[in-house]
């Protein structure tokens, strides 16, 4: 009885029993692999997941009723698309509230030129047939309408890695006539920025920007985007029109009927804008544009952007760093880094009227966990510079825009800075090097980042061999 009594009041002892076995943790933004035969652990950043209905970890959710299909996800937001009305919205992080709207509304419409007078084609007027092909990263959803020989698709393609991507396919059963694509988009607020000049919509209802306009200010037509969060990075090309309508609601209207290089669309047109909202653990810190041919090192603002443009000057954005932040609460503080990489798809463009040689690019890092004057000071005084000429941008011609993938090995005389940040947020951070103005017009987008580090596992405590427990009434002595 009295053995029995001791077994029972003798505590629950854990004696390291990992060695020789592989462990591998899903976490909510990591894949971590700890090798106990080797003490060595890999850590790779998986920003874009979300805790699913069912308690696992997910890249997106997904749901469908008759009416709507909703997307949600943590790196690009959410998307609600409506079945009836064949418009969709864009939410800031799942389709969560009102309150939380990005792009209230986008809409399209199928046009073609008819004796000189765009006019909408019948097809608009039917159902849409919405087909949903969820994959991996994303969805695709295909949006279908048919009236006799003229067909008009729209897809969309809901990708957490690079946002919401949209392709419009219209044929026409008279191939005389020039095809186009009306696009409606409702902003959230009363005004948009163009040109280096705030736009009421209220007040410039019925304004137009023609085609001229667009390619001469192209950079202030990627300012506007700001506000609407969209990429023109496919669409520009093919962009006709840019109209300001006020009727009891905000709108801006897109028009695309310039064709290819110029060429009218005639029986088929096929064009890809994309909206995109950033992941929230990305975004940019801002300074205004000193006279002169610097940046002013007084901190402006923070915004969520994620696809910024490279060229800064007074009349697009000031000056602006690109910040990417990693939580690394998962790895133990007394880890030590044997290697870290960084990766990166860039996509950059060129000035439409010359050959661009690809460009360089500044990275750091910040001590300063959020978008803040910190964070700005931090990369505004070189604090904690990574390397500060690496090629950031691939080599472009002319209006041709090149996305290409990029990593960079972070220097091992950056460890000890890093390591510090386990168990906390760390911070990377790019600018176009050096900080003055350049005579070319460089614009980029980001996605895709990723973070891996390798490290070394503290080395787990011998098994105790020496153990012995003595019974002295109530307790166990050991």
């Amino acid at each position: 009885m009295r053995l029995l009594l001791l077994l029972l009041l003798l505590p629950i002892i854990t004696i390291p029993s990992a060695f020789g076995q592989v462990v591998e943790t899903v976490g909510e933004n990591y894949d971590l692999v700890e090798n106990f035969d080797t003490l060595e652990a890999k850590w790779s950043s998986f920003p874009d997941r979300m805790l699913d209905e069912d308690g696992s970890w997910a890249n997106y959710i997904l749901s469908e009723t008759d009416e709507k299909v909703i997307f949600n996800s943590n790196s690009i937001g959410g998307l609600v698309y409506d079945i009836n009305s064949c418009s969709y919205s864009i939410y800031e992080n799942g389709y969560v509230s009102p309150e939380t709207n990005i792009i209230p509304s986008v809409s399209a419409v199928a046009t073609y030129l008819n004796n000189g007078q765009w006019q909408n084609l019948p097809i608009n007027n039917e159902a849409c047939n919405v087909l949903v092909e969820p994959y991996n990263d994303g969805v695709l959803l295909t949006s279908t309408k048919l009236l006799s020989d003229d067909i008009f698709i729209q897809e969309l393609d809901m990708n957490v890695k690079t946002g919401f991507k949209e392709t419009f396919k219209v044929t026409h059963d008279d191939i005389a006539h020039e095809l186009g694509i009306s696009q409606t988009v409702h902003i959230p607020n009363g005004e948009i920025k163009i040109a280096d000049q705030i736009i009421s919509i209220e007040e410039f209802n019925g304004m137009s920007y023609d085609k001229d306009f667009i390619v001469e200010n192209r950079a202030e037509i990627l300012q506007f985007t700001d506000t609407l969060n969209y990429d023109f990075s496919k669409g520009i090309t093919s962009l006709e029109n840019v109209n300001i309508i006020f009727d009891d609601f905000y709108k801006v209207n897109l028009d695309y009927a310039n064709g290819n290089d110029g060429v009218p669309f005639v029986g088929y047109l096929e064009i890809d804008p994309t909206f995109t909202n950033s992941s929230p653990t990305s975004g940019r810190v801002i300074s205004d544009w000193q006279s002169g041919s610097s940046c002013n090192t007084t901190y402006n603002s923070a915004d969520s952007y994620q696809n910024f443009q490279l060229k800064r000057n007074a009349i697009n954005g000031g000056c602006n760093w690109a910040y990417w932040a990693w939580d690394l609460s998962s790895i133990s503080s007394s880890a030590i880094i044997s290697s870290a990489t960084f990766g990166l798809d860039v996509t950059a463009y060129g000035d439409i009227d010359s050959v661009v040689e690809a460009k360089d690019c500044q990275w750091l890092y910040s001590d300063d966990n959020t978008a803040s004057a910190g964070m700005f000071s931090d990369f505004i005084n070189n604090s904690y510079v990574i390397e500060t000429n690496q090629e950031c941008e691939p080599e472009n011609q002319g209006s041709t825009w090149d996305t290409s993938p990029m990593a960079m090995s972070i220097p091992s005389s950056h460890f000890s800075t890093m390591q510090s940040e386990f168990g906390d947020t760390w911070v990377i951070g790019m600018n176009k090097h050096p900080y003055t103005r350049v005579s070319d017009d460089i614009y980029g987008g980001f996605s895709n980042p990723t973070l891996e580090i390798v490290y070394t596992i503290p080395s787990p405590p011998n098994a105790i061999t020496d153990l012995s427990a003595s019974f002295s009434s109530p307790n166990v002595n050991l």
